[in-house]
């Protein structure tokens, strides 16, 4: 079940389908965009709606090309992803080790983290 409902949270964030991604959270739900300063963790569906909606502000285009090291323990899936992102017309591909925990048949913590200097050299490169 958790490992569908997280499969239904990529396909709805590949389509920047912000009203799936919301019914997929839990109201109690807590989102970690690691490595970013603790201020910008959003708990509650409305602050994770908020910080989704920036999210996909940026992104023009979102695409998971693997899926791996899946292991669920004590009702936390964890895996490595790679996806791909075209956020304000720059490509960015990175990995990701996510973890998700769950209540009530929904993501009640979702925590992402990934390479920030890996992030901040595709869009802050020059262009030439």
């Amino acid at each position: 079940m958790s490992a569908q409902l997280v499969l239904s949270f990529v396909a709805a964030a590949e389509r920047l389908d912000m009203a799936a991604m919301l019914k997929c959270l839990h109201p109690d739900c807590e989102f970690r965009n690691q490595p970013l300063p603790g201020w910008t963790v959003a708990r509650g569906l409305p602050a994770v709606s908020r910080q989704l909606r920036a999210l996909l502000w940026l992104v023009r285009d979102f695409k998971v090309l693997s899926i791996r090291k899946v292991k669920q323990v004590d009702g936390v899936l964890s895996f490595v992803r790679s996806e791909r992102l075209n956020v304000l017309g720059r490509i960015v591909e990175l990995e990701i080790s996510a973890e998700f925990r769950f209540r009530d048949g929904r993501i009640v913590y979702w925590q992402d983290d990934f390479s920030l200097g890996e992030l901040r050299s595709v869009l802050f490169k020059r262009c030439r």
